[in-house]
């Protein structure tokens, strides 16, 4: 019985030393498993950050770049009036031109229309006196 007691215990030590081998092996793999995502996710913190201060680079860079609403609006201003004043000075200037053109324009009609006139009766005396061959 004794053997058989010795037996038993031996039986039990190699079955607690597979089961102990077995949670060795395991542990070993859960620990690699968390030492790797530790570090996967180190890599992405360290991705994430440095992504983020370049795009807070990006946005100062941007900004930088801006340009103002009110100067733009005021410079904008500035350049209507000055167009306004140039026109109204071309305008001013040919008033002038454009009354003596009308003026020269209605004596050259006033003319033609005194030249059509003794052309007319001209011209009735001509037709009442030529006779087209036939």
């Amino acid at each position: 019985m004794a053997e058989m007691l010795a037996m038993l215990q031996e039986f039990q030590k190699r079955k607690a030393s597979k089961t102990s081998a077995r949670s060795i092996a395991f542990q070993n793999q859960k620990n690699a498993l968390f030492t790797n995502a530790r570090k996967n996710a180190e890599k992405a913190i360290r991705s994430g950050t440095a992504a983020i201060e370049q795009a807070r680079t990006t946005i100062l860079d941007f900004k930088l770049q801006e340009v103002s609403q009110e100067g733009t609006l005021v410079s904008l201003k500035a350049l209507l009036e000055s167009q306004e004043d140039c026109v109204q000075g071309l305008l001013d200037n040919l008033n002038g031109v454009i009354e003596d053109l009308s003026h020269r324009r209605a004596k050259q009609i006033d003319e033609a229309s005194a030249m059509r006139t003794s052309c007319s009766s001209r011209c009735a005396m001509f037709d009442a006196e030529y006779v087209p061959h036939s």
